[in-house]
């Protein structure tokens, strides 16, 4: 299914090819709560729908962008009658307290602007409200195709491994 993109530059969603492979190895997702932080046009949230996740939260703060997903959602959701979609107008780590009001996540991806990504990666690790909310949570985080540096990891974040899948690298990040 061919999902609606903002006509702005600044959304650049994961390859499919990329998405796909990362999918195959994470298995089915029955049952899982899902997080797609920095959404863009939602394609992350609403694979993981597609692939059994019980609920998909959206977070994203371009509105262009969520009008996007907005109407992506409508496309998706027949298809996915057991999961329940929540959409979040927010820029992160600002919003993070926000996120308690839903489930806990089993499972996060975050695709953000990569020239933000080691500085918002850094916030969001830090930030008390997103620590507590995520619990054992593991997060995905696409890397942008430069150099990425993140120096010190906060505890009690600690990066589990780096995969590549498509030409797209993913680090995956938990708690010690």
């Amino acid at each position: 299914m061919v999902l609606k993109a903002p006509s702005d530059a600044a959304v650049r969603p994961t390859a499919v090819r990329a998405r796909r492979a990362l999918f195959d190895s994470l298995g089915d997702l029955s049952g899982k709560h899902v997080c797609d932080l920095f959404s863009g046009t939602g394609a992350i949230g609403f694979e993981s729908a597609s692939r059994g996740a019980a609920s998909v939260l959206l977070v994203e703060a371009a509105q262009q962008s969520l009008a996007a997903i907005r109407a992506n959602q409508k496309k998706i959701a027949p298809h996915c009658p057991d999961c329940t979609f929540n959409v979040i107008c927010g820029r992160l780590p600002e919003c993070a307290g926000r996120l308690a009001a839903f489930p806990a996540p089993d499972l996060l991806f975050a695709d953000p602007p990569y020239a933000e990504s080691a500085e918002l990666l850094d916030g969001l690790l830090r930030e008390a409200a997103f620590r507590t909310w995520t619990g054992d949570a593991l997060l995905i985080w696409e890397l942008p195709d430069t150099a990425f540096q993140l120096k010190v990891f906060p505890e009690p974040w600690k990066i589990r491994t780096l995969k590549s899948f498509g030409g797209t690298r993913f680090l995956f990040i938990g708690k010690a």
